[in-house]
């Protein structure tokens, strides 16, 4: 064997990157160029420091509407919360005229969170190249 074993070999990347498709599964293109999500990998500083603060905050949610003080924009909260850890999690939107915490707080964009949601909850989208000995 060539190589001495590193767990750093089996870590996740620090980022990934995802080309968004618009509703129908089409590449979502301006001016003839792909719009491409850049995301923190799992398990990167940004992306705990992210899971940890919307792990508070729902717990927060979670402590007031046991003592009943439910607020009646819980769900409006709560969706606001999912927009934040994604937000937090994206490095950079590419060939989009627009910020990603704002795309993740239009409900008609619904589709583009789901595609980040989604990509964030694969851990095969942050793996190494494989290592060949």
């Amino acid at each position: 064997m060539d190589k001495t074993f590193s767990v750093e070999d089996f870590e996740n990347l620090d980022s990934a990157s995802f080309s968004v498709r618009r509703q129908n599964g089409d590449e979502m293109l301006i001016d003839g160029r792909p719009v491409i999500i850049t995301m923190h990998g799992l398990g990167s500083k940004q992306q705990v420091s992210a899971e940890f603060k919307r792990t508070r905050a729902v717990q927060v949610a979670g402590l007031a509407q046991l003592q009943g003080r439910h607020g009646k924009d819980a769900e409006r909260e709560a969706f606001h919360r999912e927009a934040e850890y994604l937000a937090a999690c994206t490095i950079s939107v590419d060939n989009w005229p627009g910020d990603a915490l704002g795309i993740y707080l239009n409900p008609k964009l619904g589709y583009i969170a789901k595609q980040a949601d989604e990509f964030m909850k694969e851990p095969a989208n942050f793996m190494k190249a494989s290592i060949t000995s």
